[in-house]
């Protein structure tokens, strides 16, 4: 089945907005802690320092996790391609604001920036469930890794871009706002090619009425439904691992190798490269391998294990690039797959609930870790990767019991 006129918007859609997402991350941490770019009177204590940075890293998952389920509702209600719209303008003016916060040295503005892009932080979830619409059990994992690919090449050039832009090293009008200001305008220049290129791929239903509660329920859904209960498990646990490492990483580098932007950049690159490498390779021969996705995402664990647990033991540099390969290995099997066999459980009139069950699962996930990361890496610089890897033990056990279960049901 050739589904490219539908794929391709929806692979641009991703990859052009997560290269505005990651053109941020290089710039957090040195916003808190480089005494020259730091948005925080320069008297600010270290602690009061952590405290407001992990309150940044917290906003984008913690208002991903209460919105995503409902635009992903939302979705199913009125279509994709409106509410991926909606997420990119919303994007846009977050964007907009974080720079205007940076400019100003304003803390307050910062803090709604970071609410704003969690906020309208859906449009892969939805994309997900666009892809689901147009996938057969045979292509869905496939086709979801390329959506996943589009996200880790954006991830690539994201920060390489973000890291340059950060300096006036390279051009003398370069700013820390310059990447918020270029994310602002690759959203909306996104939002232009999804209103030429996309066509929708989901049948509208009438109106029902949006509960703002909802990624609370449909948190506590993905553990009380018996079908994907371990799936949830394994899936929370791996993200806990992967979000801790990535949020403690650039804290991490800044206070030990004294990184700048453009090295934090080039660092979250060599990741992204890692990430193409295993969704362009790796992902398809372990397919023909060991035709399973629960085995897949053994495997994908296993690596996040060895990774993080790298990075906790070995701490010098070239240590720390390998730990990063093997983690973002590891991480791009277990989504891609864990998505895979999230879709797999529901038909196609349910596919934006259950992808609004994983993006609540992820943002938990994501807003937990954010909230530890300072006090973890306080006590020790490598704690936070040594809990990432006990994380993703524990979730190599839970894929271990969804395996023998769905195994019992065939």
């Amino acid at each position: 089945m050739n589904n490219w006129k539908t794929l391709l918007p929806l692979f641009m859609v991703i990859f052009v907005d997560v290269i505005g997402l990651c053109m941020v991350f290089p710039i957090l941490a040195p916003l808190f802690y480089d005494p020259q770019l730091s948005i925080l009177p320069t008297e600010t204590s270290e602690t009061v320092r952590s405290l407001f940075y992990g309150m940044m890293l917290t906003m984008w998952p913690l208002f991903m996790f209460i919105s995503a389920p409902i635009l992903g509702d939302l979705s199913d209600k009125i279509g994709r391609k409106k509410v991926l719209l909606i997420c990119l303008f919303g994007e846009a003016i977050s964007y907009l604001v974080g720079a205007m916060a940076v400019t100003t040295a304003s803390l307050i503005l910062f803090i709604i920036s970071r609410i704003l892009a969690g906020t309208f932080a859906g449009s892969q979830p939805i994309a997900q469930a666009a892809i689901a619409d147009i996938s057969t059990p045979e292509t869905r994992t496939r086709n979801i890794s390329y959506i996943v690919l589009a996200s880790t090449l954006g991830v690539v050039l994201g920060p390489l871009i973000g890291g340059v832009t950060a300096e006036n090293s390279f051009l003398s009008w370069f700013t820390a706002s310059t990447p918020f200001q270029i994310a602002a305008l690759i959203a909306l220049l996104n939002a232009v090619l999804l209103i030429i290129s996309f066509k929708e791929t989901h049948e509208q239903k009438k109106p029902q009425k949006i509960n703002l509660f909802k990624g609370f329920f449909l948190f506590a859904d993905g553990f009380k439904n018996k079908k994907i209960r371990y799936l949830s498990f394994a899936f929370f646990f791996v993200q806990l691992s992967w979000s801790l490492y990535f949020q403690s990483l650039a804290y991490f580098l800044v206070k030990k190798y004294h990184f700048t932007t453009a090295h934090i950049g080039f660092f979250y690159a060599v990741l992204g490269l890692a990430s193409v490498v295993t969704l362009t390779y790796i992902i398809r021969a372990l397919i023909k391998i060991l035709k399973s996705d629960n085995l897949i995402f053994a495997v994908g664990a296993a690596l996040q294990i060895a990774g993080t647990l790298s990075a906790a033991i070995f701490t010098s540099l070239p240590w720390e690039y390998t730990a990063l390969v093997l983690t973002s290995a590891g991480i791009s099997l277990t989504y891609t797959v864990g998505i895979s066999l999230y879709s797999s459980q529901v038909s196609s009139l349910h596919q934006g609930w259950i992808m609004g069950i994983s993006a609540a699962v992820f943002g938990v996930a994501w807003a937990m870790t954010a909230i530890t990361t300072g006090a973890l890496s306080a006590i020790s610089p490598i704690l936070p990767f040594a809990a990432a890897g006990v994380f993703a033990a524990i979730g190599l056990y839970f894929i271990y019991i969804q395996n023998r279960a769905s195994r019992n049901v065939a």
